[in-house]
């Protein structure tokens, strides 16, 4: 049996991504990267990737990165 395991950070960007009210051809800014882009023309999925990498960088170095940074 396999399962699909969702960590924190890709529910969080699935709910974040939920929450945008563009239609079909509005522009849009995502969240997390601030990126651009016209809703229903391109492609959400690296977005999301995009935005998960983003959010466990960010983790990352919140924990290991420099004290005084």
């Amino acid at each position: 049996m396999a399962t699909n395991f969702r960590s924190p950070i890709e529910e969080l960007v699935d709910r974040l991504f939920g929450e945008i009210k563009a239609k079909g051809g509005q522009c849009c800014e995502l969240p997390v990267t601030g990126a651009r882009i016209v809703w229903g023309l391109d492609p959400i999925a690296p977005q999301k990737k995009a935005a998960v990498v983003a959010l466990r960088a960010r983790e990352w170095f919140a924990v290991n990165g420099p004290r005084d940074a």
